[in-house]
């Protein structure tokens, strides 16, 4: 993957594979990590946080001993975006928050965070607050010194999730490569955004 990702981004990135979703995590974090930021990794689970793990070694780092110094926080859906079993878009802004001026208090140079967002479909309560989550980000992003990715199942996720997405995110992946994305809206209020209801896929 080609670098260039800056402090204040909000980046989409869209995958087919688990396989493609990590080693775009990887080297998204990977660079983060190397310019002394400290970084923050949802996975769905902690086996997919294990997975995560190899990743970030097939591109030179030691997530274990990034973890013990506190250079890279691992977090399941379930400790993040689902806490107490719901989300809550103040929660998590809070929780964002928190983190980033951590980050500086520790003495790193920035923060960056990654989030694999299949959670949506879980359909727990406060679900559908994220298209009111992700157009809230670019902003919140653009004031600091830190920048985030969601990444997003094609074959997963529904397209209204999709269209979503790109509305409100002003960097894509594209080709490995982080571009400005032309369907940006800064006030994202497109019809998907509205209508977007996340339901549950278990089963």
């Amino acid at each position: 993957m080609a670098y260039g990702f800056r402090q204040g981004e909000h980046i989409c990135s869209f995958y087919d594979t688990e396989e493609e979703q990590l080693a775009t995590a990887a080297a998204y974090l990977a660079d983060g990590l190397w310019r002394g930021e400290r970084g923050l990794y949802i996975g769905a689970n902690r086996d997919a946080l294990l997975r995560f793990r190899v990743a970030l070694g097939a591109v030179g780092l030691a997530a274990g001993a990034l973890a013990e110094r506190g250079a890279l926080i691992e977090l399941t859906h379930e400790e993040a975006y689902l806490a107490d079993g719901r989300f809550s878009v103040g929660r998590m802004l809070t929780m964002l928050r928190e983190s980033i001026q951590q980050a500086a208090a520790d003495g790193f140079s920035g923060w960056r965070g990654c989030g694999e967002m299949s959670w949506v479909l879980s359909g727990a309560p406060g679900s559908e607050q994220v298209s009111a989550y992700e157009a809230v980000l670019h902003q919140f992003f653009s004031d600091t010194r830190a920048c985030a990715m969601c990444q997003y199942n094609r074959k997963l996720l529904p397209a209204p999730l999709i269209d979503m997405a790109l509305a409100t995110h002003s960097t894509a992946v594209i080709a490995g490569r982080p571009r400005f994305n032309p369907f940006f809206q800064p006030v994202a209020r497109t019809s998907a955004a509205r209508q977007f209801v996340p339901t549950s896929t278990a089963g």
